[in-house]
Parts: structure tokens; sequence; C-alpha cells
């Protein structure tokens, strides 16, 4: 086997275990470093060391699931906020400090070195020793000095061994010193055995063979027990041994040869030194296998049974952080389904109700206008005569003073019209508005309530009266010739009526030419006459002279002519062209004028009254249009609100998926901890405990 050796100025720390010492203080010393996958005997089968090598297979596939477990751990931990309330930031930071932890761990489980340290006398066969055990001369041996320095055996990949040296700065005893002082500080009880070496030196004196071992035993024994305390007197004995490493080495060099064994024997009791030797080797890979078991691999086994039962309460901590999270979310929820539903119902409700009130008020205001517009259209010829603009019956004049008659008349009439109505009107919309605005408040939350107030109008509403006179009564023909009072049109006027007069017209007989139209009997156009003035003649031609009316009209005349005479007649006819010639005179634009607005007054009545229905619906309209945008602006903003909430609930509705998927994760950890933990305690039972 091949072997690599060193010298070395400083120690390195003791990690697993068993010393081998022959004698405290003694000078030269030999450290060696065996590695677990190194065969170190011909049959590792049956070595004790192979429970080791399984132990750190087995150890080393836990934590490679440990390691993995954390890592998961904190992936899963590391993605969760502070915020969600499922994780605190200590936990974080734990979680974080275990990976650390099962790294450091793994890395020292990944080392594959166990070190055993000899000592003893110059020339006393510490070499001869660790060439017994590793089969093979590795070692320089001999009489004297022949090592004489530290010496650090170590398996190497080279066929052939070689030595490194440096120079010690300290003497040996000192180093010898400083060496224990390192032992003692970092193992409490180190695994010792004492080799009292050479012993085919006693067969010579074969008489006091028992009595120089009964001594040399007790004063082993004493020293381990007594003075080092490392052990009990039983455990000593079976850790004293009295060897031949020489005749061991020879053995085993013979054997190789193909040679006997016994041909290696240096003095008689060769079998009983080698059995001894052999019981040495096995208790001590036994020893060394235990040791290194529970030096090496119990503290990590503790430490992982520690992490990862923390980290299964972490885990437990998280899933009923979750479960109350998710608790608390789903009542949330509820709670936020009630109230979507109950303010869509409420407002399904309010909006019937909202609709009646607003027809009721809409009909009120229709019915206000109506009686308003009428009663001002009985007061119109005050409005027209306060008119003041300067007449004159020139057409192009009175074109322009019947389209600024026009004006006035519109603003006239919407101006009292307003003055009547707008208060009125404006008082029972904003009342309307506020009831609404009440009415919804009670359905949108606290925060919102607020924006309530942006809803009303900036500006009092006011209904606005669209008569449009210009166009109305752009058919008004005004009639400003003379007309007698005492003529006979007028008077036919008066008794017969207007109708009666336009009736007469409409019946008179018009004739119809019955040849044929040239130019020597064509027709002739004249003007044609007034409707009144055919009244008149239509009249007269009813009672035209026949006959018998002729005799009667002379025996009236002549009857008056006898009783009132002609005096009387000739007053009466005097009066009345005095009367005649008094209007005349008196046909003035003044007198015109008046005519005018009388003429105007008649016609815009009864235009006015055609659109009074109209006009009522459409102020009403108006009003309805002012309600149904401020109740819409409402629903507007309570299904802004109704969204919000929606939105709300779907958001709840993600968070309680990630809260399932946080339990499921966290519950599959915790389970996974569980696992871990009980695969710790199946090794520390099968290779921590099993010599128990």
């Amino acid at each position: 086997m091949a072997g690599y050796l060193s010298r070395s100025t400083s120690l390195s720390p003791l990690e697993l275990s068993p010393s081998s010492l022959e004698l405290p203080g003694s000078p030269p010393a030999a450290k060696t470093e065996m590695t677990s996958d190194v065969r170190l005997i011909p049959d590792i089968g049956g070595s004790p060391l192979k429970i080791f090598v399984l132990a750190k297979k087995k150890i080393n596939d836990v934590f490679v699931g440990i390691q993995s477990y954390v890592e998961e751990s904190n992936n899963f931990i590391s993605e969760l906020t502070v915020e969600s309330s499922v994780v605190s930031q200590e936990m974080i930071r734990e979680t974080f400090c275990f990976k650390e932890r099962i790294a450091g761990i793994r890395d020292v489980l990944a080392r594959d070195h166990m070190k055993v340290v000899f000592f003893g006398r110059t020339s006393n066969g510490k070499s001869s020793v660790i060439n017994a055990l590793l089969q093979d001369k590795i070692l320089p041996s001999g009489l004297g000095h022949t090592t004489n320095c530290f010496l650090q055996v170590e398996g190497a990949d080279t066929p052939e061994p070689y030595i490194l040296t440096e120079e010690f700065s300290e003497p040996q005893n000192i180093q010898e010193k400083n060496f224990f002082h390192k032992v003692s500080e970092r193992l409490s009880k180190p695994n010792i055995f004492i080799l009292n070496n050479r012993w085919d030196a006693s067969a010579s004196e074969p008489d006091f063979l028992e009595k120089v071992r009964k001594q040399h035993l007790d004063r082993t024994v004493s020293f381990l027990v007594e003075e080092l305390n490392v052990c009990t007197r039983q455990q000593a004995e079976d850790r004293v041994f009295f060897v031949s490493a020489r005749e061991m080495v020879q053995m085993r060099l013979k054997i190789q040869q193909g040679l006997p064994p016994h041909t290696g024997a240096l003095a008689e009791g060769f079998q009983n030194r080698c059995f001894e030797f052999q019981d040495f080797e096995r208790k001590f890979e036994e020893c060394l296998s235990k040791s290194a078991v529970k030096t090496k691999f119990e503290q990590h086994t503790q430490q992982g049974k520690s992490i990862t039962t923390a980290l299964r309460q972490i885990m437990d901590t998280v899933f009923e952080n979750s479960q109350v999270k998710k608790k608390e979310k789903l009542e949330l929820r509820k709670e936020q389904k009630d109230r979507q539903e109950f303010t869509q119902q409420q407002l399904y409700l309010l909006t019937d109700e909202v609709k009646h009130q607003i027809g009721q008020l809409v009909d009120k205001v229709e019915q206000q206008v109506a009686k308003a517009l009428n009663e001002e259209i009985h007061r119109l010829n005050v409005l027209v005569n306060e008119f003041g603009q300067p007449f004159h019956p020139d057409s192009l004049v009175l074109s322009i003073y019947k389209k600024e008659l026009h004006t006035h008349v519109e603003e006239g009439l919407g101006s009292n019209l307003r003055a009547r109505l707008s208060n009125t009107v404006a008082v029972n919309v904003e009342s309307s508005q506020k009831k609404m605005i009440a009415r919804m408040s009670s359905l949108l939350p606290q925060e919102h309530r607020q924006q309530m107030t942006n809803i009303m109008p900036r500006h009092n509403f006011e209904v606005l009266y669209r008569l449009n006179c210009d166009s109305l009564c752009s058919d008004f023909q005004e009639d400003l010739e003379f007309h007698f009072s005492l003529g006979l049109v007028s008077l036919m006027r008066r008794f017969l009526g207007p109708k009666q007069t336009k009736w007469s017209s409409e019946h008179i007989p018009h004739p119809v030419s019955s040849s044929p139209q040239t130019p020597s009997n064509e027709v002739k156009h004249f003007i044609q006459p007034s409707a009144d003035y055919l009244a008149i003649i239509q009249s007269i031609a009813l009672v035209s002279p026949t006959s018998q009316t002729a005799v009667g009209t002379l025996a009236i005349g002549g009857f008056l002519v006898r009783t009132v005479g002609w005096k009387v007649i000739t007053l009466t006819v005097g009066i009345y062209g005095l009367l005649y010639l008094y209007e005349r005179l008196t046909w003035t634009n003044k007198a015109k004028e008046r005519s005018f607005k009388k003429q105007y007054v008649n016609h815009a009545t009864r235009k006015l009254k055609l659109i009074v229905d109209l006009t009522s619906a459409n102020c009403s309209h108006q009003v309805q249009q002012e309600l149904s945008n401020t109740f819409a602006r409402l629903c507007q903003l309570v299904d802004d609100v109704v969204s919000d909430m929606q939105g709300e609930i779907k958001q709840l509705d993600i968070e309680m998926g990630k809260l399932d998927e946080c339990s499921a994760t966290a519950r599959l950890l915790r389970n996974k901890a569980g696992y871990l933990l009980s695969e710790l305690e199946t090794f520390s039972q099968q290779y921590l405990q099993y010599d128990q």
C-alpha cells in the first residue's frame, strides 16, 4: 500500500478520536491518518471499520435529504412576505441560518479522514506498529533515532511512498507536551490503547514473564484510570496489550512472500503474541469505529434533529397562520359579498322609487308651467302695450317693428314665467336631489360618502322657456286699412261675427266661363274685392227687389217718410256722415298702432295657446333630465363602489388561493420533516446505540 508521509510542526484539530499511548512524555512520536475509503487490511468485509463506512454513507444520505429540505424550506419561506402575517422576519433569518449550518455540516461529513496518534519512547517500535497495522513496511524502522520527528501518514494516489520534512523550532519534549495539551483541550476522554512492544524479549526469562507482565499491567491501568481518568478499570485492562510489532511485520511480509507465518517468529511464545496483536487490532478497529461514529456523527445527528425540529415548528406556525389568515379572508369575503348583494338589491328598489318620484315631480312641473303660461297669455295685451318702440305703417319699418315686438313678447313671457316658476321648480329639484343623495349615501361605505358632495351641481337649476315667437307669429298679417265702425261691413262683422262673415264669403258663387277663351272673348281679370265687401254684396243680393219685394220696400220707405219725416232722415244721415268724418280724421299712426297691437295680441294668443302643452312638456322634460342626470351620477358612483367590492372579492379569492398553496406546502414540508426525523432516529438506533 502506498503512503504519504509529512513532517508537521502544527497539529490539525482532533476531529475524531482515539489515541494510542504507550508512555506519557516520551520524546519522538508518529501520527497516522487513515482514510475510510482506503483498504487498510486485506479482509475489510470482516472489519469493524465497515460499520463506520456504512454509517458515514447513511448519515451523508440523510443529510443530503436534510440539505435539500432546508433549501426547499428556505426558498418557500423567502417567497412569503412579512406583510402577509404568515411568517416573521425572525423566521426568515432563522431559516437562512439553518441553510448555512447544514452546509457546514455537509462540509465536515465530506471529510474522509480519521486520525490516530502513536506515542512512545525512542526505538520503542512506533513505526513497526504502524507498519504492522498497514501490513507493509512503509515507515523506516531500526535501532536508535530512526524516525526522530512527527510523521503524518496519509493515503496517496502515487504508487511509491515519499517523505516531506520540515525543521522544528522547538525541542521534542515541548512539542509532545503541547500536543498533550491540545488533546486534553479538544478531547475530554480520548480512547487510549497501551502497547507493551518488544514483548518477544521476555521469552528469554520465562520465570519472570507473568510477574513482569502483571507489573506493567498494574502500572498502565493505574495510569489510565487514576491519572488520566479516561476509562474504567475493566476498560483499561482491555486496552493494554503485550505484543511484538517487529514479529508481526516480519510475519506479514513472509505471508506476502508465500511463506508460512511462523517463519517470522523471533522467540518463543510467538503464537500468543500474534493472537494478542490480532486481538489489539480487532479491539482497536472496533473502538475506532465506535468512537468515530459516536464522536463524528452523534453531534451532527443531534444538530440535524434540532434543525429539522425547528423547521417543523416553523412549518407548523406557517400552516396555522395560513389557516387563521384564510379564515379571516373568508369572513371578509363573505362580508363583502353580502354587502355587494345588499347594495345591488337596495339600488334596484331605490331606482324604482326614484323613478316614481321623478314622474310625480315632472307632472307637477308640467301642470305649473301650463297654468302659468295660460295666465300670461291672458295678460298678453298688457305686455304688448308695454312695447314702446316708434310705430310707422311703412312696410320696411313695420317689418323691423314686428321683429322687435316678437323679441319683446318672448323675453317678457320668459321673464314672467321665470319669476313665477323658477324659484319653486329649483327648490323642488334641489329637494329631490338631496333626498336621492341621502338615500344613496346609505348604500355607500363611510369613506365614499364624501364623494357625494361632488354630485350636486355647482349652480342652481333653471328652466329654459323656449317660446320662439319669431317663428310662431311669422304668418301674422296686419290690416291697417280704415274701416268705419258704423259701416255695413263692420255692423255685419259685429252682429254676425267673423265666422259668419267668413262663411258668407266662402259661399259667394263665382262665374265660370263655358266657352273657350280666345283673343276676342278673353275674360278680363279684375281686382279681387275683399271678403267683407263680397259679404255685403251677397247680403244685398239676398234682398234684391223682385216684383213683390220692390213693392214691399217702397211701401216701407213711404211709411217711414210719412211717419218720421224728411228732416229726421236728413238729420240722421248728417250725423252718420259726421261720425264717418270724425273717424276718418282720427285714423292716425297712433290709431293704426293700437289696431296693430290689438290684431297682434289676438293672433299671438291663438298661436301661444297651441304650444302651451308643448312648452310645459319641454319644461318638465328639462326637470326630468336634470334629476335623471343626478340619479345617473349617483348610480355610477354606487356602481363604482360595487365594482370595487367585486375587485376586492376577486383579490380575496386570489389571496385565499395563495394561502391554500402556502398551507399545502407547509403541511408537505412539515411531513417531510417528520420523515427526516425518523431517518435520523433510525440512524441513531442503528449506529449510535447499536452497542447498547
